[in-house]
């Protein structure tokens, strides 16, 4: 045969076969009307769901690139018939041909448009959708639902609930590849929710999904960028990024492979960056979320500090009272801060954290070591309304001088000891905090100095005075410039933000030193007096000159501002009346002896002085 005749007949064939569809085509659309299975739709929903399933318009066919069917608004009821829960302002869903012929409706893609989704949640939690996740308890005859692919544009949904909390979310893009009654696959989401200062950009895909009486997906991945601008003025700037192997939903349980999730970004002008691991169970009937094995690394920067460290232990969230707890936490940081002198801080805590998460509050429990020192202790914060915080803290065997250090360049303190504190405060900025800042507390130290004032010094000099209005000698008095002590107390009350110590003791095998006065914290004045004294004792120890000095006291006057504070000394109570009554027998030898004791007791204050100054670290002024 030759190539003619052959082409011939193809084309023949092809003719033939091009007329036989074309008469299908005739034929479908002449005897199938598409609008006939509207109501049988409706009663399918009606019954199953307790809703109304309303076509706004008919049902046109159409031919071309697939044979399938147009809709123009339709909309779905709220359950009982009210309201609309659902509305698509446009639909293409097309159908395969051969299940036609026998009467059978078997749907192979749908393309909507323009929906949208009204989702309210009550004051029990339930959503309004709920009902729609249960299995039909009937299904169609004549419609199958077994879908080659799925596409959603231009959709939105408004959320709402009983407490006030609104939400939409814009933009709405779904694709998917095979769907039927109980498989998803090759589902991609993208949108954008918003909510008052703050819009998300969502991504979500997952390989495959299985639902009905349980839910199980594989390769599920969310991303979402976060854009947004509080009250203050701060920005935020978050992408985050989860991803599971595995997510399994059985009776009321559900859990998950491994979540792996990172967040980075900045947060109310702080740079973070967070990167989670750990399996994630929920019991739906009790709305518990559970983390059983957290793992958290963060690194966190701000102006004023960096933080970065590990948190790791179980946490609990429960979704109806909305409340986090992490019962056993271990957490492992390290701070750094231009404010902090000696390198980073590092922090190793373990203990137990609840929050309120719609309540806004707080309360940590905690024990660990603070830059090496034990501490123990509650911290409690409250953000509804003005922000209020309270502390109850204990450290143990603490380094004095390394806290100092740490906030300042002085060296005015050294020994080790205890701290108690407990402090209550309100407000909304630094400044207000430090005002309403209340509580009480106690120190102890031991075996240490103060530095800057030789009062052993100060008193020999003194001695030495008294010995020259008596007709005796003395020797040249070496300076060291620090108090030597066994032992320190001192407790404390503030209140609206001043300081207020009346029991400050100090002993040393030769001085007993008293103080008692106030600091203010809000003004950073400083109002406080001290007074050493010589302690009487047998020979070996001091001997003779010892209990020349019994009775005597240096008495120091410290005031005015803690960048520049001033001091006084009152050296007419330093001389005990028999001192002061045999000084006068020599009126000659005492004037001389006073005018050495100033200069020599001037220059003791002024190192003292020197030290105060650096106080102004600590308060950060």
């Amino acid at each position: 045969m030759t190539q003619r005749p052959l082409l011939r007949y193809t084309l023949i064939g092809l003719g033939g076969l091009l007329a036989i569809l074309l008469a299908l085509a005739a034929y479908v659309a002449a005897t199938f009307d598409p609008n006939d299975y509207k109501d049988e739709l409706s009663d399918l929903v009606k019954r199953s769901k307790n809703r109304d399933l309303r076509f706004e318009g008919p049902i046109r066919l159409s031919f071309w690139p697939n044979l399938g069917a147009d809709l123009n608004g339709v909309s779905l009821s709220e359950a009982g018939g009210g309201g609309t829960f659902m509305r698509i302002g446009k639909a293409h869903a097309s159908v395969r041909v051969m299940p036609l012929l026998s009467g059978q409706v078997v749907v192979n893609g749908v393309d909507v448009s323009d929906v949208q989704t009204n989702i309210r949640r009550d004051a029990q939690g339930a959503f309004n959708f709920a009902d729609l996740l249960s299995k039909p308890e009937e299904k169609s005859e004549k419609v199958a639902f077994d879908i080659a692919s799925i596409r959603v544009r231009n959709s939105r949904i408004d959320y709402a609930d009983a407490g006030g909390s609104r939400m939409r979310i814009d933009g709405i893009d779904l694709q998917t590849g095979a769907i039927s009654e109980s498989t998803a696959r090759d589902v991609k989401l993208a949108a954008q929710l918003t909510a008052p200062g703050q819009t998300t950009a969502l991504q979500a895909r997952f390989g495959q999904a299985a639902f009905g009486e349980t839910f199980a997906g594989r390769d599920v991945v969310v991303e979402a960028t976060v854009d947004g601008k509080a009250a203050d003025g701060s920005e935020t700037r978050l992408k985050a990024q989860a991803s599971m192997a595995n997510l399994d939903q059985k009776g009321q349980m559900l859990s998950t492979s491994p979540l792996q999730a990172t967040l980075s970004g900045t947060l109310a002008g702080s740079s973070i960056d967070l990167k989670l691991s750990t399996p994630v169970k929920m019991d739906l009937q009790r709305k518990l979320l559970s983390l059983p094995d957290l793992a958290l690394d963060f690194a966190a920067k701000q102006q004023l500090v960096d933080l970065t460290g590990t948190l790791k232990g179980p946490a609990e969230l429960m979704l109806g009272s909305q409340t986090l707890r992490l019962p056993k936490f271990a957490l492992d940081l390290t701070a750094s801060s231009p404010k902090l002198a000696g390198g980073p801080v590092p922090v190793k805590l373990a203990g137990d954290l609840s929050a309120g998460i719609a309540a806004r509050n707080a309360e940590l429990r905690f024990d660990g070591l603070v830059d090496g020192h034990a501490v123990t202790g509650t911290v409690g914060a409250e953000a509804a309304g003005t922000p209020a915080l309270r502390a109850d803290l204990k450290a143990v065997d603490v380094d004095i001088a390394r806290v100092i250090a740490r906030f300042s360049a002085s060296d005015l303190l050294t020994g080790s000891g205890n701290l108690d504190l407990r402090v209550t405060s309100r407000g909304s900025t630094a400044a207000a905090l430090t005002q309403a800042l209340n509580g009480e507390g106690a120190v102890s130290l031991h075996d240490g100095a103060v530095k800057g004032l030789d009062l052993n010094s100060s008193l020999r000099e003194v001695r030495a005075s008294v010995r020259k209005a008596l007709g005796k000698e003395t020797g040249t008095t070496v300076k060291t410039k620090k108090t030597d002590f066994s032992a320190m107390t001192a407790s404390f009350t503030i209140r609206d933000g001043v300081l207020d110590n009346r029991d400050l003791a100090m002993k040393s095998p030769l001085l007993r030193v008293a103080g008692a006065g106030t600091v203010d914290l809000v003004q950073a004045q400083l109002d406080y007096g001290v007074k050493a004294s010589v302690v009487a004792s047998r020979e070996g120890q001091g001997g003779e000159e010892r209990s020349q000095l019994a009775g005597i006291t240096v008495p120091v006057k410290l005031f005015g501002p803690l960048a520049a504070p001033q001091y006084s000394i009152d050296f007419a109570a330093m001389l005990t009346p028999d001192a002061v009554q045999k000084a006068l027998a020599n009126p000659g030898a005492a004037k001389e002896a006073a005018k050495e004791t100033v200069r020599d007791v001037k220059e003791q204050a002024k190192g003292l002085k020197d030290s105060v100054r650096d106080l102004k670290g600590l308060f950060g002024r």
